[in-house]
């Protein structure tokens, strides 16, 4: 009778120890929701093309087509005679990337049609990838980027890097191991080196982050709709307290933002910095007239916060900049406040990505051809 009891409570545990194993193999070969990310290894999408229905954004386009290239990026592939061009790879997060806008609008390629006249040999190719902050930039750097050796990374970051704190502990021990270590039982160590590993399991962490991305609308295609009416006023002082909640993160994203710029030096690659634009801050909207400091994001953020919390980061990559002697292009202070160049808080409309590469390009056309050598010409 044991025996036959022990049969019965086994079988589930021995059936569901099959299908894990099955699953895992499969998964291996072929993963339905194709994850960029496993443990710390990015995996890029290459050879990908994505058509997008559009619904809800009325200042992009209805339907968008987002093609990767042979190295999983945006744009052309790459030039068979590497070495005589000048090669820019621009990394970022879902502003860089542009998912939802058509390909030929995301703006750094419109900034690589807008360099051509000026230095016929140049080649962009956005390696922007939705959700990424430093961390990742890192990441994509050292596997794939360095290998590759541009001559000129452009970073357009900050924005995904509020509130996140250095990598230790528990989260420290998985970067760049394909065990755990962490001085615990072995058998702890064991488990958390399977989890880590395990594609299955990686599966089952990838959907409950995008459900819960869902549901508290972490989402970058929803359209954000100005209301004048809709406001709120924040005392300076709650407005010092958030802030002052940031400052111990800056030290260490300054230290990010500094291994970005040392990994590129060491590899013969050229970072420039882009500080992160906002549709919200100080002034009014052209389009609606809201007041973009008093608009309510959510209860407790306004714009005026939502702005300051993200330019302390700008800040600090423009400090890092400065100190590293790295050029800086302002997009944070240099881009306009508008709709009509934003569909939510951080992301562009096709206008927006326009006017990014004009900003960009206008700055570049001066700053490339003197080190590179070709004629400034007139800035268009």
């Amino acid at each position: 009778m044991m025996r036959s009891l022990f049969k019965k409570v086994a079988y589930p545990f021995y059936v569901v120890g099959i299908v894990f194993i099955l699953l895992e193999i499969i998964l291996r070969f072929y993963n339905p929701l194709n994850p960029r990310l496993k443990g710390d290894k990015i995996i890029l999408p290459v050879r990908q093309r994505y058509e997008v229905q559009i619904e809800n954004l009325p200042s992009v386009r209805g339907k968008a087509i987002h093609t990767k290239n042979s190295l999983g990026f945006r744009g052309s592939e790459p030039p068979t005679n590497w070495a005589s061009h000048l090669t820019v790879i621009a990394l970022g997060g879902s502003t860089t990337e542009c998912f939802f806008l058509t390909d030929g609008t995301d703006w750094p390629t419109v900034l690589a049609n807008k360099l051509r006249p000026a230095l016929p040999m140049v080649w962009v190719n956005n390696a922007g990838l939705n959700g990424h902050s430093t961390f990742g930039h890192q990441i994509l750097l050292d596997d794939y980027v360095v290998k590759l050796k541009p001559k000129v990374a452009l970073f357009l970051i900050g924005a995904n890097d509020i509130g996140i704190d250095d990598l230790g502990g528990f989260d420290g021990a998985f970067l760049k191991n394909s065990a755990v270590h962490m001085g615990d039982a072995w058998w702890k160590d064991w488990a958390r080196t399977v989890v880590k590993n395990s594609e299955v399991i990686g599966l089952i962490r990838l959907v409950s982050r995008g459900i819960k991305s869902q549901k508290l609308h972490f989402r970058d295609d929803v359209h954000l709709v100005l209301n004048p009416a809709d406001t709120l006023s924040l005392p300076a002082v709650q407005v010092q307290a958030e802030l002052a909640k940031l400052q111990p993160r800056l030290p260490i994203y300054a230290q990010r933002v500094e291994q970005l710029i040392a990994t590129c030096r060491k590899a013969g690659i050229e970072p420039i910095l882009l500080t992160q634009p906002l549709l919200l801050g100080a002034g009014r909207d052209s389009l609606t007239g809201t007041d973009l400091a008093r608009f309510r994001v959510r209860d407790g953020l306004n714009g005026e916060l939502y702005w300051k919390r993200l330019d302390v980061y700008n800040d600090v990559t423009r400090a890092v900049a400065t100190q590293q002697g790295v050029h800086l292009i302002d997009l944070g202070h240099r881009l306009p406040k508008s709709s009509a160049f934003f569909y939510d808080e951080f992301h562009f409309t096709e206008a927006g990505s326009a006017q990014v590469a004009n900003l960009v390009a206008s700055d570049l056309r001066d700053y490339l051809p003197t080190r590179y050598g070709a004629k400034p010409v007139a800035k268009r």
